[in-house]
């Protein structure tokens, strides 16, 4: 619900399941899309119930709209492969009949581990989906039930066998995704670090402005939140 497919800039999840939805529907699949506004992928049926983005991500009232439309849209399906979240997944699975296969995009540990240990009892027939076999790892009493790696297009990707000498960051401005950790190992190293990154909500500011900002200079290179050409 948080982000259009694919993604315009910062949107990793959104980038993988865009993907995944125009290669499924190129395989001949009959795909239902339920995304976020302004999405626009080839080939699937678009679902869009949220009439706008949502202001920030992880807002329960626009995530329970989004996930409680969904229920409607994909009542008809063989299978749902369900990237939102545990509360759309645990509700997915337990009111529409098809199975409900969840991808666990984040971390297993600590706050998100307690909340799917509560939630497989009351989801009994909910199957999750590692994006590595570390992560399966760490929660081996989840339901698991296969590994599958983020998918890429490789064609559209430059690839480069004479790398620069500087070091990459790409992601949003929060203390779990390590930009201060990066400007650390940077410097151990004495390398630039150009950092690009999502930093529009009022957390992620004041993450910039506390663990980021004040480090900035000629070897720790602020580019912004970049789009894919940008990126690539």
């Amino acid at each position: 619900p948080w982000v259009p497919l694919p993604p315009p800039a910062y949107g990793g999840i959104e980038a993988v399941v865009a993907l995944l939805c125009e290669r499924l529907a190129a395989r001949g699949h009959d795909v239902t899309l339920v995304a976020a506004p302004g999405s626009e992928v080839e080939g699937v049926d678009l679902e869009t119930p949220l009439p706008d983005l949502p202001d920030q991500i992880g807002l329960g009232g626009a995530e329970l709209r989004h996930a409680l439309a969904a229920l409607d849209a994909l009542a008809d399906c063989d299978v749902v492969l369900e990237h939102a979240g545990p509360v759309p997944a645990m509700l997915a699975s337990c009111h529409l009949g098809a199975p409900v296969l969840h991808v666990t995009h984040g971390p297993i540990e600590g706050e998100p581990l307690e909340v799917y240990r509560a939630m497989v009892p009351k989801a009994p027939a909910l199957r999750l989906i590692a994006l590595s076999r570390a992560q399966w790892d760490a929660a081996p009493d989840l339901p698991f039930v296969a590994v599958c790696p983020n998918g890429i297009d490789v064609d559209e990707v430059p690839f480069n066998d004479r790398p620069g000498d500087h070091l990459a960051f790409l992601g949003r401005m929060a203390p779990e995704k390590g930009a201060a950790e990066a400007i650390a190992i940077a410097r151990a190293t004495g390398r630039q670090l150009r950092l690009a990154a999502k930093c529009r909500e009022p957390d992620e500011r004041r993450y910039f402005e506390r663990a980021v900002e004040p480090h900035l200079g000629d070897d720790v290179v602020w580019l912004g939140e970049l789009g894919e050409t940008d990126k690539l």
